[in-house]
């Protein structure tokens, strides 16, 4: 074999080499990592699904087999990006809500922290609501949000057309969905104790959906000052919001 034959078969060689072998953990990206969370959640869905319909026809199904698994690919995930400083859960989807990667949920962001309450805009930051004023004829905080009949309502930046990001099922989180967002539990060494991505938080309570069991006059809330949970009287005390929906 010629000396030119040899050396083109050895850089192929590498060439092939390179090609076939995995990219190395380095190689990961903040988008990359996302992807790839975003592909398990559709496997978990998907392995959800599958479950549901065997247990609709009397078929034996267990559904922490898929639970099991999702989890594990998922902190694999999350560990790894840790490991390389890399930002693996929020993604702000440019329309003035959030993605969280790890809870599936998308949230509305903040805006117009100049200390005055803006009602009209339910994306400032300084409005507050009785627990009450979530629905209401046309004014109420998820009814502006979810405002799909008319299909124009002021929205963050501007104007949004058939409800808030284009989604018609905004609605309060429950205290554990709410909770997901502290930074750090209670006591919050951060205030306001939430990322960054999420634009203005008042460094005060957020309602949540969940009703006390034992007395329907009062219902969680959760504060970004310290990550506390406590209750909050729904018909007199005043508290601010934060929408959310299943975004996958």
């Amino acid at each position: 074999m010629s000396t030119l034959a040899i050396r083109t078969f050895t850089s192929l060689g590498v060439l092939g080499f390179l090609l076939a072998a995995p990219l190395s953990a380095s190689a990961l990206t903040s988008d990359g990592c996302l992807a790839q969370k975003r592909k398990v959640w559709s496997n978990f869905r998907k392995c959800e699904g599958d479950v549901a319909a065997k247990l609709l026809v009397g078929k034996p199904a267990d559904m922490t087999k898929c639970t099991s698994k999702f989890s594990t690919k998922l902190g694999k995930l999350s560990l790894k990006a840790s490991s390389l400083s890399i930002e693996c859960r929020y993604a702000d989807n440019g329309n003035g809500t959030v993605t969280d990667y790890d809870t599936a949920l998308q949230w509305e962001k903040k805006d117009g922290a100049d200390g005055v309450a803006n009602n009209s805009n339910p994306h400032d930051v300084d409005n507050v609501y009785h627990s009450t004023q979530f629905m209401g004829i046309g004014f109420g905080f998820l009814d502006l949000l979810n405002d799909c009949g008319s299909g124009v309502i002021e929205g963050y930046n501007g104007v949004v057309t058939g409800g808030f990001a284009g989604q018609c099922d905004w609605r309060l989180p429950t205290t554990p969905e709410l909770s997901t967002l502290l930074v750090e539990p209670a006591p919050c060494g951060v205030s306001p104790c939430i990322d960054a991505v999420f634009g203005p938080t008042i460094s005060g309570f957020y309602w949540a959906t969940t009703i006390f069991e034992t007395n329907t006059s009062y219902a969680w809330s959760v504060s970004f000052a310290d990550g506390q949970v406590l209750l909050a009287e729904r018909s007199s005390d005043s508290v601010t919001s934060r929408a959310v929906r299943r975004a996958f």
